[in-house]
């Protein structure tokens, strides 16, 4: 118990000092509190309650808030963007009501990855220091995630010994995972897409984050955001180490997001021929046409996305305005152990058209909109932000507090003008406590 109590302390200490710093520290923070958090939850699991497990897991969420908050102290004054997406919010929480949704711990998690976007693009706008702030955070973030890399190979070489010894069965218990424990670590670090080649399940890295997935889509972001913004060797080393770790993820999501991202930078770069890449996106379509109509017909994990998607826009015609938020997806069939999974499904738009309707599909429309005209100022955000929005189609855990936040919530940093790839050259960034605790003094 002292030691979650430490933890604890320990993380307020962290989350009042990045709110009251309104700048990349404040970034920097949630970096640390998203990368490091899951580890940690893992490692005081078996010597704490679960109040004080669940208010560690929620410090992401109240430090976004506080964050928010307190930001109002250095400027009051509140954009057009904002207004716009704090009506999305209310909007939102409106069709609850309409739809007769409950409040219960499905409505909650549901609630919360549907308007995460939102909330990140409204912290953004709060924060100063603008391309100081984008290049200071963005340097950290991928420091912190070669570690996290790093950490990641270390555990894959020493095996599932490793997580044997740290027995997740407590920490599984607590985050109310359904997950089945596969030679002691959580169903999900093994897949099984492989396996009409090869016949048996494959490893997947975990790392601090504790899920390939997650994972996964994080290293996506940090190689686009390498192979952009780093110069030389050190883009070398970067690309390589992050592509690799990607790979032993086997994140299909992610792997997705990384191609789409790639394919659009080099075009708004001009770095392809505008037809060649016109070429190439026919050439996936029709590819993912056949794989859609092949899928449909082989039950796999691949398959359960592609359904989620197709159940959830046939559900327009039963129930136009959606069964009510938290009523079908994911969290539905986690929570309440009923029949979720046939609507949605692996699919975040799925699942949000099937909770709320065409008032989802409205509330998104207005948000990639505020979006694209706000992350003009930045290509590779804005690229990988469609990348991701893309994903969601067939992907739920594309649309997540930790898959998304450092994507999103740079992309409204306010900038004085637009930004070129070349201006956001990290080189100069990279040193860990200068970065983490140092900043322009208010």
């Amino acid at each position: 118990m002292i030691i979650g109590i430490m933890v604890l302390v320990t993380v307020i200490i962290l989350c009042i000092y990045g709110a009251v710093s309104c700048d990349h520290r404040t970034v920097n923070v949630l970096t640390l509190l998203v990368l490091s958090q899951n580890f940690v939850l893992v490692l005081v699991s078996h010597d704490t309650n679960q109040t004080i497990f669940n208010l560690i897991l929620s410090s992401k969420e109240i430090y976004l808030l506080l964050c928010y908050l307190v930001s109002f102290r250095y400027s009051r004054i509140i954009k057009k963007d904002e207004i716009m997406l704090l009506l999305l919010i209310m909007i939102v929480a409106l069709s609850s009501i309409f739809t007769g949704s409950s409040v219960s711990s499905e409505f909650v998690y549901s609630f919360r990855q549907i308007i995460m976007p939102f909330l990140f693009l409204l912290v953004g706008f709060r924060l100063q220091g603008g391309i100081d702030t984008v290049k200071k955070s963005m340097a950290f973030f991928l420091v912190m995630m070669l570690a996290v890399s790093a950490f990641g190979f270390v555990e894959y070489m020493i095996g599932d010994v490793f997580w044997q010894n740290l027995q997740l069965s407590q920490y599984v218990s607590y985050r109310h995972f359904d997950y089945v424990l596969v030679n002691g670590l959580i169903g999900n670090a093994y897949s099984y897409d492989l396996y009409f080649l090869i016949h048996r399940g494959v490893r997947r890295m975990i790392s601090t984050l504790v899920d390939p997935v997650i994972l996964g889509q994080l290293l996506s972001i940090a190689f686009i955001f390498s192979l952009f913004l780093q110069k030389g060797k050190r883009r070398i080393f970067y690309c390589i180490t992050f592509v690799t770790a990607l790979i032993m993820t086997l994140a299909k999501g992610a792997i997705l997001i990384t191609l789409i991202s790639f394919l659009l930078l080099f075009r708004k770069t001009r770095q392809i021929n505008k037809y060649v890449s016109n070429m190439i996106l026919i050439v996936c379509a029709v590819l993912l046409l056949i794989f859609l109509d092949d899928a449909r017909s082989n039950v796999n994990s691949i398959n359960s996305h592609v359904e989620g998607f197709v159940t959830g826009i046939n559900s327009l015609l039963k129930q136009p305005f959606g069964y009510g938020i938290g009523e079908v997806g994911n969290f539905a069939n986690l929570f309440t152990k009923g029949s979720g999974m046939d609507i949605g499904g692996e699919s975040f738009i799925g699942a949000l058209i099937g909770q709320i309707g065409f008032i989802g599909i409205a509330v998104y429309a207005c948000f990639i909109k505020i979006f694209s005209r706000v992350s003009k100022s930045n290509l590779v955000i804005f690229c990988l932000g469609i990348s991701i929005l893309i994903s969601s189609l067939v992907n739920m855990t594309a649309i997540s507090f930790t898959n998304i936040y450092i994507v999103f919530i740079l992309t409204s940093v306010p900038m004085s003008s637009p930004v070129l790839i070349g201006e956001l050259n990290l080189a100069q960034n990279h040193s860990l406590i200068k970065n983490l605790f140092l900043g322009d003094r208010r």
